[in-house]
C-alpha cells in the first residue's frame, strides 16, 4: 500500500492507500471490504463489511463511491475509487508503480483500488467510554480478492 497522507483517527479515518490485485479472474472474483477495529486484550471486532464484484469494473473507467458497511448493529460507510486496467509490469512479472491503463487495448490483469476514507464507524473504544473520554475506534479495512488479504494501516 502506498500512503499519501497522514491518518486521520476516530470514527472518520482517513487512510488514502492504493492496493493493487493482480492476476485475478474478473467473472468470479469479488473484493470484500472488512472494517475491523483494533483492541488490545481480546479479538478485533468487526464494524462493517461489503462485497463487490470485479465485472462490475469492466468498463475500465474510474469509479468513485461510497459503499454502506454494516455488521451486527454497527454501520458506517467507505469511500473508494477503483479502476480495472492494464498493466504491462504484471505480465512481465515486475511489481507496477503506475494508477494509469496505459495499455487500454490489452485485457486487463489488475484491479486497483484506493481506500479513501470511512464516515460515521461507531466508535467502540470502551477504554474511552467508560473513563469519560469521546469515543473513538483504531479502525483499519482489510480487503479480500481471490485469496489475496490486504490491510490498511490502522488509524
Amino acid at each position: 500500500a502506498i500512503q499519501k497522507s497522514l491518518p486521520q483517527k476516530g470514527p472518520d479515518p482517513i487512510w488514502n492507500e492504493v492496493f493493487r490485485f493482480g492476476d485475478i479472474d474478473e467473472t468470479s472474483a469479488n473484493v470484500c471490504f472488512r472494517v475491523e477495529i483494533v483492541h488490545l486484550h481480546k479479538e478485533n471486532q468487526v464494524l462493517g463489511t461489503y462485497k463487490l464484484k470485479v465485472a462490475d469494473f469492466r468498463d475500465r473507467q474510474s469509479h468513485r463511491r461510497w459503499i454502506p458497511i454494516k455488521h451486527s448493529g454497527s454501520q458506517g460507510k467507505i469511500e473508494i475509487l477503483a479502476r480495472w486496467i492494464h498493466d504491462i509490469n504484471l505480465a512481465l512479472q515486475v511489481e507496477e508503480e503506475h494508477f494509469t491503463d496505459a495499455y487500454p487495448n490489452q485485457d486487463p490483469n489488475q484491479l486497483s483500488i484506493v481506500a479513501i476514507r470511512a464516515r460515521r464507524l461507531t466508535a467502540m473504544d470502551e477504554i474511552n467510554i467508560l473513563s469519560g473520554l469521546p469515543p473513538s475506534s483504531d479502525p483499519y479495512l482489510r480487503l479480500e480478492c481471490s485469496g489475496i488479504t490486504k490491510w490498511t494501516k490502522i488509524v
